[in-house]
């Protein structure tokens, strides 16, 4: 989880990492997450901006590694 100012609030948010099932289809139900995206490892360094957000990714990796 990482946090982050946006005017007066502070804005939370959690990364979630899944393994896709091969052939299922994902939808985003909810409107306030229709510009969101899913996306592979290697797509996702791609799109990340902040080095901050890069180094919780690859850390989330790193223990799912270690932990398979």
């Amino acid at each position: 989880m990482i946090e982050y100012q946006h005017d007066d609030d502070t804005k939370q948010v959690t990364f979630y990492l899944a393994e896709a099932q091969v052939g299922a289809k994902y939808q985003l139900s909810n409107s306030k997450y229709s510009a969101l995206a899913w996306f592979d490892e290697v797509s996702t360094k791609e799109h990340l901006t902040f080095l901050n957000l890069k180094e919780v990714l690859n850390d989330a990796v790193n223990h799912i590694g270690s932990n398979k």
